[in-house]
């Protein structure tokens, strides 16, 4: 009993093999593939996706780095260029400053090279400090070089502070009269006096030849 058992069992398994046999053999003959060849092109493709995602992240990590590192050189050449705009204003500044520091220098000279053409002496160093200070240049033009205008400068100068020029000795002299006040140096008192008397500034005034005019 027991031996007809496992003949029918194995004859069920042979059967069972042969079935999956000539299936196999039908799908292999109609062309439709077998399970095993639907696994391993399954396995292929999922093998092929996992290449093409990991080239995919390096290619998106390289283009994400390029972008930061294009950004980054960017940044710095702006600010290179920041820098060399920022430089050339400050030179620019630089330039005007010692361009009008020029101009002022070469306004005063040409004031007092007139009063030497008009042969004008000024009582002092402050007369000569002072007399260019108060001058009316406004009218004075200098086209290419050429400068216009100044010996009318001069001239109302003369006219409109007639105390700042002159010797020091003449300016002492002017409506002097003799106060007893000695040889030597004038007091601060008697210069206030002899100021105010002229109608001259006090700076302009020597003491001893004030003390001299007073005498």
């Amino acid at each position: 009993m027991a031996d007809e058992q496992e003949t029918v069992e194995t004859t069920t398994e042979q059967a069972a093999g042969e079935t999956q046999a000539g299936e196999q053999q039908q799908q292999e003959q109609s062309g439709d593939p077998t399970l095993e060849a639907l696994q391993v092109e399954l396995a292929n493709a999922q093998a092929a996706l996992k290449r093409v995602n990991a080239e995919s992240a390096k290619r998106r990590k390289q283009l994400e780095k390029h972008e930061a590192d294009k950004a980054e050189r960017e940044k710095a050449e702006l600010s290179e260029v920041e820098k060399a705009q920022g430089l050339a204003k400050e030179w620019e500044t630089k330039h005007e400053a010692l361009t009008a520091k020029l101009s002022a220098a070469q306004m005063r000279q040409a004031f007092y090279d007139e009063a030497d053409t008009q042969k004008l002496a000024f009582v002092n160093a402050q007369a000569k400090k002072d007399a260019y200070t108060l001058a009316d240049t406004s009218s004075v033009v200098t086209d290419e070089g050429e400068m216009t205008g100044m010996d009318a400068a001069v001239k109302a100068l003369t006219k409109s502070h007639p105390h700042l020029f002159g010797t020091a000795q003449a300016a002492a002299n002017v409506n002097a009269t003799d106060t007893g006040g000695g040889a030597g140096k004038a007091t601060e008192d008697q210069l206030i006096e002899y100021a105010a008397r002229m109608g001259i500034d006090k700076k302009y005034l020597d003491p001893a030849l004030v003390a001299q005019a007073m005498q």
